[in-house]
């Protein structure tokens, strides 16, 4: 893997199973941005995704995803930057409540939608 395109691909295969949208996700880009750079190799990765891969992937050494050098692992895994089990435990919870909130908000549409639909056959029964 002498190329940093392969090592990103390497990554996405190991932490998301080859699932660029997933790696996306862990790593806050875009399943294409992760593709473009790793498998299409059509765009060099950013300082950003760099920053945010070994933030996400804190196992992995500096050296080795920028220059290829071993090895892989860091010498000693600083844990403290890994976010506090209760952390991850509220971020599910919000996660939840969002979307039972878009479910809300859909359900309450589509009844304001019935509602004025009813409201026009009431009034005007020839424009429906």
């Amino acid at each position: 893997m002498s190329d940093i395109s392969d090592r990103i691909l390497y990554l996405v295969e190991k932490e998301a199973g080859g699932n660029a949208e997933k790696f996306g996700e862990m790593t806050g880009f875009s399943g294409q941005a992760i593709r473009n750079v790793s498998e299409l190799k059509r765009n060099r990765p950013s300082l950003d995704l760099i920053k945010s891969i070994l933030q996400t992937c804190v196992w992995i050494s500096p050296d080795w995803l920028l220059f290829g050098k071993e090895p892989l692992q860091r010498e000693k895994v600083d844990n403290s930057s890994a976010p506090p089990e209760w952390l991850l435990r509220r971020v599910e919870e919000l996660a939840i409540e969002n979307n039972d909130l878009k479910k809300e908000l859909c359900r309450l549409t589509n009844s304001k939608k019935n509602n004025d639909i009813n409201h026009v056959k009431e009034h005007d029964p020839e424009l429906i």
